[in-house]
């Protein structure tokens, strides 16, 4: 591996350990380097839109599209992206470049099928479907989605044939797996089979419980909470008085008012988003897509231009806001 391979597979992995701002840094020196190479600025574009840099990732993932036009990968990586942001009209339109790129990929195929299915449009996404079989007959991932739809359509009987039929010959896919169990549980339950259903969960919650050590899983978690703790303990008691004198209504910049709702788990939170959400001059939405990018915004702040940072910061979170269709 030369060197510059192996710094492109550095930045990846600061990709991958979501540090936004060094893989920012390091893919911008990459594509300054080498500015030909379509996967260093399909990197300097993720980490850009990790930090809620929108405009420069999406110039950077359109480079990476224009270097290497029939790379399904990138297009199927680019409308990962846009998915986890809601913005699913952009992620079909990816999944369907990244298809039509490869005439035998199933993953933006069904990726496009299960968006159909959140929007209701199930005779498109059996049509779908139906090329995906068309490619493989036996896909797992194929056969799964099918019996989701039957189970959409209210297709009970035959859901619940063909997730048996797919779970009785032990899918190889590990998503597969656990997640035909759960739909069955579900259909089990809409009928009345309460016994059935609570066991199909059981061996879908053992199935997923041995993907990874749940020990592991908790350090891990257990470990980004601590250092979420130590910066904010790092912070003066007094940071948001010093910050209100630094950052006065004054030189603020406008934004949409907007208010943060929260709440005990079971507490009717979701049922009062709902009722708010109903109100013709209100949005409410599940704001945790763009929590991290007001965390990186905060520690990233700059106290000696405190003016240009603050109001930076505070225009990047409703970016990201508008982004998922808040405002």
């Amino acid at each position: 591996m030369n060197s510059f391979e192996h710094k492109v597979g550095e930045a990846f992995e600061l990709l991958d350990d979501e540090n936004f701002a060094k893989a920012f840094i390091g893919f911008k020196k990459l594509v300054l380097q080498a500015s030909q190479v379509a996967k260093a600025w399909l990197g300097y574009g993720s980490a850009a839109w990790g930090l809620g840099k929108f405009e420069v990732a999406e110039q950077a993932w359109q480079k990476a599209k224009e270097l290497e036009p029939h790379n399904s990968e990138i297009f199927l990586k680019i409308g990962y992206h846009y998915q986890g942001f809601r913005q699913l009209d952009k992620a079909q339109a990816h999944y369907e470049a990244a298809a039509a790129t490869d005439p035998v990929a199933i993953n933006p195929r069904i990726c496009v099928a299960l968006i159909l299915e959140k929007f209701h449009r199930f005779t498109e996404a059996r049509q779908v479907i139906d090329q995906c079989f068309a490619i493989d007959r036996v896909d797992e991932q194929a056969q799964y989605v099918s019996a989701l739809l039957c189970r959409r359509e209210n297709k009970l009987e035959e859901a619940e044939r063909q997730f048996r039929g797919l779970i009785a010959a032990n899918p190889k896919h590990e998503y597969v797996r656990y997640a035909a169990r759960y739909e069955l549980a579900h259909i089990l339950d809409r009928t009345d089979r309460f016994d059935e259903a609570m066991a199909c969960l059981e061996e879908a919650k053992c199935l997923v419980r041995a993907l990874a050590d749940p020990k592991i899983l908790a350090k891990q978690y257990d470990d980004g909470s601590a250092r979420i703790k130590r910066a904010a303990k790092e912070y003066p008691k007094n940071i948001l008085r010093k910050w209100a004198r630094l950052f006065p209504e004054r030189i603020r910049h406008e934004i949409p008012r907007f208010a943060f709702l929260s709440g005990h788990p079971r507490s009717g939170k979701t049922l009062l988003e709902q009722v708010l959400g109903a109100h013709p001059e209100v949005t409410a939405i599940d704001e945790l897509t763009v929590t991290a990018i007001a965390v990186r915004a905060v520690s990233n702040l700059s106290l000696g231009r405190p003016g240009p940072s603050f109001n930076l910061a505070r225009q990047n979170y409703i970016k990201a806001l508008q982004r998922i269709g808040v405002y």
